[in-house]
């Protein structure tokens, strides 16, 4: 059986700051309080929304001061990203700062990737729920030689959803893997960075649990359609098959609706940080 065109993002971002050093790059002034960023009732596994009365393309999240994704269409936040145990610091950026480091208005989460340290360290990130959630994170770091780090990491999601979709096991199915190597050097003062990141997802609940039909009243108020339960019933059909046609070849083919919402990521980062005797830090990712 033929598949629709996977889609293959590759990323070579670069950014270059000057800040002080007074300034804790992983906790400081440009972020708001604890807002419970990470709770979002239309999804277990990605960031919340928060709406401020004005018009937003999407969360907005950063990592290690980049945007993890410059296009939401085909990389939406959810399939490359997770705040797992591959994180050293999860934040939320002030309105203010998103709108100047992104130029979208709302609040931002703020990440920076776990970076080897001395050491053999490691985390272990497990969650369940009794729907049969099944979320798997681990994270391993440590030093290979002389000022030489590593850092990997591993996530796993088997979200089968809060009710039963007939046409996929799971709403979503997501892994991600990232590996990292770390070279510090001049006492410390430098800090050359290259990493990879792998990602793959099935973020099947963006079309299949999202909407359902019902009748609208009139007065403010809905019913239910027929059958079809709010919140627990899917109105997709039990038919896992799809029928297309193939926008590069022309012709028509068939797949599976778990099969085309596949989207894959690939990326490659470059990282330096330098702290100049002066007290200022140097970025350039």
């Amino acid at each position: 059986m033929k598949t629709l065109p996977k889609s293959i993002g590759g990323m070579l971002l670069m950014m270059v700051s000057i800040t002080a050093a007074a300034q804790n790059e992983n906790s400081n002034s440009k972020e708001e309080g604890n807002r419970n960023v990470m709770l979002n009732a239309a999804s277990a596994n990605g960031p919340r929304e928060i709406q401020i009365g004005l018009p937003s393309a999407d969360v907005n999240v950063m990592e290690n001061g980049l945007p993890v994704t410059y296009a939401t269409n085909p990389h939406s936040v959810n399939t490359i990203w997770r705040g797992d145990a591959s994180l050293s610091h999860q934040g939320l950026l002030k309105i203010a700062e998103t709108a100047i480091t992104t130029g979208n208005i709302g609040y931002a989460v703020n990440s920076f990737t776990q970076l080897g340290q001395k050491g053999f360290n490691g985390t272990l990130n497990y969650k369940s729920n009794h729907f049969g959630l099944q979320e798997l994170s681990l994270n391993m770091n440590g030093e290979m030689a002389k000022n030489w780090f590593y850092s990997v990491n591993m996530y796993q999601d088997f979200d089968p959803g809060t009710f039963k979709i007939k046409s996929t096991p799971y709403q979503d199915r997501t892994q991600i893997y990232k590996a990292l190597i770390t070279r510090r050097y001049n006492n410390n003062a430098g800090e050359f960075t290259i990493g990879y990141k792998y990602s793959n997802s099935h973020n099947v609940y963006r079309y299949a649990t999202q909407s359902a039909p019902f009748i609208y009243v009139g007065d403010g108020s809905v019913k239910e359609y027929g059958k079809f339960k709010l919140g627990i019933t899917s109105y997709l059909p039990t038919d896992n098959t799809m029928t297309y046609r193939n926008m590069r070849t022309g012709e028509i083919e068939q797949t599976t609706l778990y099969d085309a919402s596949l989207n894959k990521s690939s990326e490659l980062t470059l990282m330096n940080k330098y702290h100049w005797d002066n007290g200022l830090d140097w970025t350039v990712a």
